[in-house]
């Protein structure tokens, strides 16, 4: 960490970096960091915004491509192609340690802990809010690394999109968005087709792995007189992935719902509530030389108050009740309840800003668990300093409470600490961040899961931005120490270096392009494999054919890099991609 510390000054102290660079992306509010609404400079936390913008300018097919291109502290594994199992680890922790939330919704599966990434399609997203590091005094469980929230697509007026490339990929998208009297409504739906790759063997002409896969989002948002509103918001997704199991025709069928209805009323000039009603469903069911149905249900209710003491502070209290239920067929059926009370208070004393928040979850298998979190904030010169402390905790999965012969319902929740500095100053921003986890579960030699493991991961991400005539230029470096402290030995498919370079500008009035750049250091596997360092190279244009109409390219891995996320499973060469979009 010390060799890290004299670039980081050199940063903080230098003015002329940042004379080009543009606030946009620090002005756009999120909501994600404190469950209330502020600006990305306002934040205390290590935050990053994905704008529709950025995601119509990466035309990106991968969400966890896009993730990862834009955002520091990111990895990810996929078993093959589109749909197939993948796993996404923030700052260095398991998969199941960051919480993804749609629309307020928790969307992970509750037997494996993990969310489905393969349904959720980029056309369907308006925005998505990361905020890195412990959240757990806010959110409760799986929130070690830290939370992703996807917002759903707000489409307005008619919108249509079709498009097709390699592996025999075809993709067509169509959204409307419009007002009744005072309502506005949004309805989005993507249906796309693939003929894949082989995922085991991505040279085989004669074993492709297909994907089918359609989603829908419809959102409606209505005032109820002067001071409150209501909004409802549904997203589903479903997919059929094919892939190698050693027999012909092994295919999975997935589906993703999440519903969640919010009464927001200003209850006087200086309290606000909301009231919000969830629901999410994760299904899974494999057809196989063995099959398998699973499925895990999330019912949330929550109740939180926006207090305003003063101009300079908000105090946050609320409740939560989710109540969880999973199954698997033929193996356990259980359902769980968890009840919550969280608090928060912001405020600014002699020019520090200070952010403190307190939650005590109840849980119905493991019972209370009590997390905390401090921000600091102070401004300097430009820029601001920040500095947070957090615990934060992972409730055992489903699978590894009651799974038949292969569960240990005396599991106790993983815990964390972690602990960052930071520097944000116009599009810059850099965090050291140190984040120890205890009671880390594993497998025993009789292949129980035991609490018996501890990790630590050490790191340092930097983001800059700036433009360059009418190119816009961001950059985002991680350099991190995951380790799992138990065996002395490199958390698995977690690389130590990470890059990426995003390029996006006007070549001519009516025509975009943009260049991206992953780059991706070595990485331990499985059976003491090594995952080989990997950098990709992905081209994008666009032109305006007229008011309505554009045409888009997308050429991925253009250098055509061998490499694998997974040992032992193939991924993508060469491919290209070709849209046209009516947008009026």
């Amino acid at each position: 960490m010390k060799k890290v510390l004299l670039p980081l000054a050199a940063l903080i102290m230098s003015n002329s970096l940042y004379a080009e660079t543009s606030n946009e992306d620090n002005d756009a509010i999120i909501v994600t960091a404190t469950r209330t609404a502020q600006t990305v400079n306002d934040s205390l936390a290590s935050v990053t915004v994905i704008s529709r913008d950025k995601i119509e300018s990466s035309q990106s097919n991968n969400v966890l491509e896009l993730l990862q291109s834009h955002s520091v502290g990111i990895d990810f594994t996929q078993s093959g192609g589109p749909g197939t199992q993948s796993s996404l680890f923030m700052r260095g922790t398991e998969s199941d340690h960051t919480l993804v939330l749609i629309d307020g919704v928790r969307a992970s599966s509750i037997t494996t802990g993990a969310f489905n990434w393969g349904n959720l399609p980029a056309e369907q997203i308006e925005r998505i809010e990361i905020v890195r590091g412990a959240q757990s005094a806010l959110y409760g469980s799986d929130a070690i690394g830290g939370v992703i929230q996807i917002f759903t697509r707000k489409t307005s007026g008619p919108q249509v999109s079709f498009s097709g490339g390699s592996y025999n990929t075809w993709k067509g998208m169509i959204g409307t968005g419009g007002r009744i009297g005072e309502a506005s409504y949004h309805l989005n739906v993507t249906q796309t087709d693939s003929e894949g790759f082989s995922a085991t063997n991505p040279d085989s002409e004669n074993d492709k792995d297909g994907y089918e896969a359609r989603s829908i989002t419809a959102s409606l948002d209505s005032p109820i007189g002067n001071s409150a509103a209501l909004s409802i918001q549904l997203f589903q997704g479903d997919n059929q992935v094919e892939f190698d199991a050693g027999s012909v025709g092994s295919y999975t069928d997935n589906t993703n719902r999440t519903v969640n209805a919010k009464l927001s009323w200003d209850t006087t000039d200086n309290w606000q509530q909301h009231f919000s009603l969830g629901s999410s469903t994760d299904h899974s069911e494999t057809f196989s030389i063995w099959t398998d149905d699973i499925t895990s249900r999330t019912r949330t209710l929550n109740w939180q108050n926006d207090l305003q003491l003063g101009e300079q502070s908000l105090l946050t209290v609320g409740a939560e009740q989710f109540k969880t239920t999973g199954e698997n067929s033929g193996n356990f059926n259980k359902t769980v309840k968890n009840d919550a009370l969280f608090a928060q208070y912001q405020t600014s004393l002699s020019a520090i800003d200070l952010n403190i928040g307190l939650r005590e979850d109840d849980n119905g298998q493991y019972g209370t668990h009590a997390t905390g979190h401090i921000g600091l904030g102070k401004a300097l010169g430009s820029g601001r300093m920040f500095f947070n402390h957090g615990t934060a905790f992972k409730a055992p999965g489903f699978n590894n409470l009651y799974y038949p012969f292969f569960s240990n319902p005396d599991l106790k929740p993983e815990e964390s600490t972690s602990s960052e500095i930071g520097y944000r100053q116009g599009k810059l921003q850099v965090s050291l961040f140190d984040t120890r986890i205890e009671q880390l579960i594993a497998l025993d030699a009789f292949w129980i899961p035991q609490n018996i493991e501890k990790a630590k991961v050490q790191g340092l991400e930097l983001e800059y931005g700036f433009i360059l005539g009418e190119w816009d230029i961001n950059t985002g470096l991680t350099l991190q120490d995951p380790k799992n402290e138990t065996n002395d030995s490199q958390l698995l498919r977690r690389a130590k270096q990470k890059l990426f370079v995003n390029i996006n500008g006007s070549v001519t009035e009516k025509l975009r392009s943009g260049i991206t750049i992953n780059h991706v250091g070595e990485r331990d596997d499985v059976g003491g494999i090594k995952l080989n360092t990997y950098t990709l190279l992905n081209l994008t244009g666009s032109l305006q054919l007229s008011d309505e109409y554009s045409l888009n390219a997308r050429i991925e891995n253009l250098l055509d890099e061998e490499y694998e996320l997974v040992s032992g499973y193939g991924t993508a060469g060469r491919s290209a991609y070709i849209s046209l979009q009516y947008k009026p």
